[in-house]
């Protein structure tokens, strides 16, 4: 199921989808401008700010802005991965990314006394989390990686295998993933009690300023950034139609 979904989201990717409609106006004759124009339309809308305005902002404005310090207690505190990369050889730092907000929410959250247990859930944590955990001053006797899943759907189920039932959690992960992490913990791992503790918000902070014409001009960034929103929005209602 895991490579299904991926070549899913990389079908439906907007990019993948602006060349499957350049390939068939090779062949449609008739209506070739239309599909071409139609085509680069598409692709200029996924490459603008303003497409993250629009697609990410209810993903995000769902979940409160709350301080570390102002989050309620748990048994534990599960860090999603996608913040940091695995170190490479020859270099002994971990490759930081848009969404390392997410460690430093989860160190943040143990410092203040949230809960007595971090546990980063992805394949490389011990690499890239847990370094990182350790030097935000999280001690490595109050880490506990879960290093097999791949996806959400495996982050929810491993981390219950691992903690039990009745368990309360602070869920960390990027507020445009939480609603779709939220609902594969509730799905997945029904015994633990969630509270989503969101961090890394990319369109309520840009919604906080006015829209220019920037937010109209491609951008090779915003691309990448609308394709990850994206996915999110196909992910999420994939699973609550398809997946029983």
């Amino acid at each position: 199921m895991y490579f299904i979904n991926k070549i899913l989201f990389f079908a439906v990717s907007p990019i993948v989808v602006s060349f499957v409609w350049l390939f068939i106006a090779f062949f449609a004759r008739k209506c070739r401008r239309l599909v071409i124009a139609g085509t680069v339309l598409w692709l200029w809308f996924w490459s603008c700010g303003i497409a993250g305005r629009i697609i990410a902002l209810p993903l995000e404005r769902e979940w409160a802005v709350v301080a570390a310090e102002d989050q309620p207690s748990a048994d534990a505190i599960v860090l999603l991965g996608g913040g940091v990369s695995a170190q490479k050889e020859g270099f002994p730092m971990p490759d930081l990314k848009q969404a390392a907000d997410r460690a430093w929410y989860a160190a943040r959250l143990y410092r203040f006394g949230k809960a007595p247990l971090v546990i980063p859930s992805n394949p490389c944590a011990m690499q890239c989390d847990n370094v990182l955990l350790v030097d935000l001053g999280v001690p490595e006797s109050a880490i506990r990686l879960e290093t097999a899943a791949k996806n959400t759907e495996e982050n929810a189920r491993f981390v219950a295998a691992m903690l039990g039932e009745e368990k309360k959690i602070l869920l960390v992960t990027s507020a445009w993933h939480m609603r779709r992490a939220v609902f594969m913990f509730q799905k997945y791992a029904p015994g633990l009690e969630v509270i989503p503790a969101a961090t890394d918000y990319e369109s309520l902070t840009g919604f906080s300023s006015k829209i220019s014409w920037k937010d109209f001009l491609p951008d090779a960034g915003a691309l990448a950034g609308n394709t990850a929103m994206f996915k999110e929005v196909v992910g999420y209602w994939g699973y609550r139609l398809f997946r029983k």
